[in-house]
């Protein structure tokens, strides 16, 4: 971490959020560093971070992701009382799947989330993991027979062998496919957790 990086710092003010900066400076000592940030251009902040012991890198400052956009096949879904806004129209679409992030860390997956979720994107994968954001509202698109049908298809054609097939969004309707064909391949009797 060079001065120069853009990093996230966990809020002095006590709260758990994360806000990004500029790394003006560093100086490391044996068990924290210091560090000098700028936060939204403003007068420099003095952190204090503790070097945690497992992963060897500081506790309240992270590397951010300068890009990112990611291979995405989602795309931003207007809904009648929530259109996206214009401004995150014209960023990249942030990666269906975080594990393509460089940096995959606390406030970089917040942050993307953060992005996905005001795209009115709530499926985001993390791995084989669902991630799921309640909208607190109806997106009716999200469940329509059209939408379950396709997601059957891919997931038939990739059970039959097809691998050219199109990729599609996050959804809930691709895990319950992939559980389904998974229980419906089982030839010994046992559940992929090795559970009978």
């Amino acid at each position: 971490m060079e001065p120069g990086a853009q990093v996230w710092v966990r809020d002095t003010k006590g709260s758990e959020e994360w806000i990004q900066g500029d790394l003006l400076s560093r100086r490391d000592a044996a068990k924290s560093s210091e560090f000098t940030v700028s936060v939204n251009g403003g007068k420099p902040v003095l952190i204090q971070s503790e070097i945690d012991a497992e992963s060897g890198e500081p506790e309240d400052v992270k590397l951010c992701n300068v890009d990112v956009g990611g291979r995405a096949v989602s795309e931003p879904l207007d809904i009648p009382d929530c259109p996206v806004d214009t401004a995150l129209r014209s960023l990249p679409m942030p990666p269906d799947d975080l594990v393509q992030l460089q940096h995959l860390h606390e406030p970089a997956l917040l942050h993307v989330l953060s992005l996905r979720f005001r795209m009115n994107v709530i499926y985001t994968y993390v791995g084989a993991i669902l991630i799921s954001m309640n909208p607190f509202r109806r997106i009716p698109a999200l469940y329509e027979q059209r939408r379950l049908e396709q997601y059957y298809s891919t997931g038939l054609l990739r059970a039959q062998g097809v691998d050219d097939v199109d990729l599609l969004p996050p959804h809930v309707f691709a895990v319950a496919d992939g559980a389904y064909r998974a229980m419906m391949d089982d030839k010994d009797g046992t559940c992929s957790g090795g559970i009978n």
